[in-house]
């Protein structure tokens, strides 16, 4: 009997459901509308694949059409050239080709001096065309695809209005004997090939573009917003994929504004690629047209469900009323159910009754395609403990020679199943009495092997984690969200000196300072809003007590039950970590500081240095000027003016690298050519290179190697390179130089053939007072030259590295950024 409490109950079980279920709708339309407009980029992404290989493949044949009509005129271009230059009969032959071509905007035969010998269009006969416009021409016999030309023919320019003219001109080379090579020109304008692709797409939101592999744009609708000629380098394309592939895709910025959905193809014999991409705005526009279907469905789904919620509670309501009219009659019919109620209450896996001997004499199709264990033959029903192993059939047996009133819950049983596997059941017996007569046994039973199974791995689990928790070498704690404790583990213990019997139960953090407990509290309130892990830093009191440093890492963790999820606190002692930290700190400030003082010394000693030397100089000079006849004056005072010219460049070098440590190494910055510095660091040096009878390959660039910088420190630089470099190379040797310009970056290389540099001291040599072991003496440097010239190039966002050359020798490497307005060859 349904009471009205239960009746009430479910009415609002059945609104709950309705609802979950309006949600449920809701959700599942907003799942299928984000994944139907995916499914739509996808089909239009794959739709522009295969339209950019189609269009590939059309552009190609067509350009290969070109080039063998091309091809085919090549016999009269030679005849004409072996009839002493006669051409009379090749005009016809090229107009009836360009007809046939509609998309060439001009065909004609140039000579090697650039006259127009014959054409489609008479007027352009005799016309003087500048090759050298046209880029490298092809080599006798081979047909090339050259550069996009801007303008209408070969003898004008694209003008401002029309900035979408021009043409790709396709040139085959033609020996023609002693007048030099012919070349058959056919002006290909490749946007009316796009613009016929075009119209065969037949769709707006769609373009299809032809683009050079240099990256230059060289047809596109009216509507792209870009200029025949742009630079799309910055592309998708070439930005990830060329040259490695042939074809690509991708959804993002493309030519057009906007994000595109895009697809590229390169075409086989040609250095062109096939563009074709769709506004992505469109595209997601006209699926959403198409799509709206979607919300009317949902309408009326949420609608359909409110009706059906309604009637349920209706029905539910109605069936209440009629519950109190039945029960009269289920009264009766109650005694004759009983029976039948015992064997269906159990109903599970496996149903069956048998008879007071044990016979099965009602069992559903599970027990008809059982293995029998016990016994076979004979016309009687087999027993249900024939099913069972052995100890299973004793207890089974027992229950009958005992058949108890009450009903039998839980009892294990188990079989062998085909092969040969045990499997666990758990069976419901009751037995049936009829007169205080006991008559047979109604039961069921259900297989529990994969729970029984499950049940033995959680647990082993569950006894891994404790022991792993009991065995960390970290303090553990686990408490509720009443911040109880519930676990701790034995490194909590040892260190906080408090036993897990003592905490468990009690308030956590209880004995410690309020403003400590005050952020434990809000680091815990921050976990539970976020359920992300927080960590945290603070001071707490060993069981010695000790102030130790530790971070502190709190988590969620699932509770039994259906609990609350627990908070688990880790404590991580970092005490000596910082303690290592702050010592570090304590030694690179006295580090800075002493650098600072070394600074301060080496320019107030030098700066006082100079003083004296300048006058010893002076004096120098003036004896030996006066030294007259007196040869052994002379060389004295010669050997003390040589002494103090090295003095003075040492205190120099000091300034210098004093000068770098505090940052003040570069003058005023401005555009300097390199090869004017170089040329002029060759001049200084040239004494010093016929004097070791050295000789020096400077190959200067044609182009001016523009960089911002100080000349005189990037003078001093080279300088000083090149000394080394004069230096150390053996007589009628050659110090080279090459300068080379890539991705930005100027590159300048001094190479000799001196006693090269060991491994281990190519870096060790650019440190103060470093020299080379190989250098024997040094040849008379002072080893702050390299250290110098690191620190000007540092200054200059440039470097300098060495390394040792192939078959003996040594080169220095000098990189500079160039700058923005620098123009270099091609590397």
């Amino acid at each position: 009997m349904t009471s009205p409490q239960s009746a009430s109950a479910r009415s609002v079980g059945l609104v709950v459901a309705g609802v979950v279920l309006s949600i449920s709708v809701v959700l599942g339309l907003a799942l299928l509308w984000v994944y139907e407009r995916q499914e739509h980029t996808d089909r239009e992404l794959a739709r522009n694949e295969l339209m950019s290989a189609l269009f590939a493949d059309a552009l190609g044949r067509q350009i290969d059409g070109v080039a063998l009509a091309l091809d085919g005129l090549e016999d009269w271009v030679r005849a004409g050239a072996a009839g002493g230059a006669d051409f009379q009969s090749l005009p016809p032959l090229l107009l009836q080709t360009e007809r046939h071509l509609p998309f060439l905007r001009g065909l004609l035969l140039v000579d090697a001096q650039g006259q127009v010998r014959a054409s489609a269009q008479p007027r352009d006969a005799g016309r003087h065309v500048n090759l050298a416009r046209l880029g490298p021409l092809p080599a006798p016999g081979v047909t090339a695809l050259l550069a996009f030309q801007p303008g209408r023919d070969l003898f004008s320019s694209a003008s401002a209005g029309m900035p979408e003219l021009g043409f790709m001109p396709l040139v085959r080379s033609v020996p023609a004997g002693d007048a030099g090579p012919h070349y058959l020109v056919a002006l290909v304008q490749l946007a009316s090939l796009t613009a016929m692709q075009h119209a065969s797409v037949r769709d707006e939101r769609t373009s299809a573009l032809v683009v050079g592999l240099d990256g230059r744009l060289l047809a596109a609708p009216r509507d792209a917003g870009r200029r025949l000629g742009d630079s799309l380098l910055q592309s998708v394309p070439f930005q990830r994929d060329l040259p490695a592939r042939e074809q690509g895709s991708w959804t993002g910025p493309g030519v057009r504004e906007g994000d595109q959905i895009a697809a590229f193809r390169l075409l086989r014999n040609w250095p062109l690629m096939v563009w074709v991409e769709s506004d992505k705005e469109a595209v997601h526009a006209q699926w959403a047209d198409t799509a709206r279907w979607l919300m009317g469905a949902g309408g009326l789904a949420l609608l359909f469900l409110a009706w059906t919620t309604r009637g349920a509670v209706r029905s539910l309501q109605d069936s209440l009323r009629a519950q109190r009219e039945r029960d009269a009659a289920q009264a009766r019919a109650l005694a004759r159910e009983q029976e039948l109620d015992q064997t269906l209450r159990s109903l599970q896996e496996l149903v069956f009754r048998t008879d007071a001997a044990g016979h099965v004499t009602l069992a559903n199709q599970h027990l008809g395609e059982w293995r029998i264990e016990g016994p076979k033959g004979g016309r009687r029903s087999p027993s249900i403990w024939d099913y069972f192993d052995d100890s299973s059939k004793q207890r089974l047996q027992a229950y009958f020679a005992a058949p108890p009133v009450a009903p039998i819950k839980g009892l294990g049983l188990s079989r062998r199943d085909a092969a040969g596997q045990e499997r666990l059941f758990e069976a419901h017996l009751q037995a049936l009495w009829r007169d205080g007569h006991f008559i047979g046994m109604a039961g069921s039973a259900v297989d529990v092997t994969e729970r029984t199974h499950m049940q033995q791995r959680l647990q082993a689990q569950l006894e891994f984690s404790r022991q792993l928790m009991e065995v960390s070498p970290l303090p553990k704690s686990v408490y509720d969200q009443a911040r109880r404790y519930r676990v701790v583990n034995r490194a909590w213990e040892q260190f906080t000196g408090r036993p897990a019997a003592a905490v468990v139960g009690q308030a956590v953090c209880s004995a410690a300072p309020a403003e400590q407990r005050e952020l434990h509290q809000q680091k815990d309130q921050e976990l539970l809003r976020t359920g992300q892990p927080v960590r945290y830093e603070m001071q707490v009191q060993r069981a010695d007590g000790s102030l130790r440093d530790v971070v502190i890492n709190k988590l969620l963790v699932p509770a039994a039950g259906g609990e609350e999820p627990l908070i688990m606190a880790v404590l991580l002692d970092v005490t000596e970590f910082r303690e290592a930290e702050r010592a570090i700190a304590q030694a690179r400030d006295a580090a800075e500081q002493t650098l600072r003082a070394r600074t301060a010394f080496v320019a107030n000693i030098t700066h006082e240095l100079r003083t004296p030397l300048q006058s010893i100089l002076g004096f120098s000079e003036l004896g030996s000027a006066r030294a007259g006849d007196q040869g052994r004056l002379g060389q004295m005072f010669e050997a003390i003016q040589d002494a103090g010219q090295r003095m003075l460049r040492l205190v120099c070098d000091l300034l210098d690298l004093a000068k770098a440590e505090r940052g003040e190494v570069l003058g005023p910055r401005c555009a300097v050519d390199l090869r004017k510095l170089v040329d002029a660091a060759l001049r200084e040096l040239e004494p010093l290179a016929q004097r070791r009878a050295v000789h020096v390959r400077w190959l200067a660039p044609a182009q001016a190697l523009r960089v911002e910088g100080d000349p005189e420190r990037l003078l001093q630089v080279l300088r000083n390179v090149l000394a080394n470099a004069l230096r150390l190379a053996p007589p009628d040797s050659c110090v080279e130089l090459d300068a080379q310009c890539e991705a930005g970056t100027l590159r300048l290389c001094v190479a000799d053939r001196g006693p090269g540099i060991p491994e281990a001291e190519l870096e060790r040599i650019f440190e103060p007072f470093v020299q080379s072991s190989r250098t024997r003496t040094g040849a008379g440097g002072t080893g702050l030259g390299l250290a110098i010239a690191r620190e000007i190039m540092a200054a200059h966002a440039g470097s300098i590295h060495a390394r040792n050359r192939a078959g003996g020798g040594s080169v220095f490497e000098i990189r500079l950024p160039l700058d923005v307005d620098a123009v270099c060859p091609a590397p």
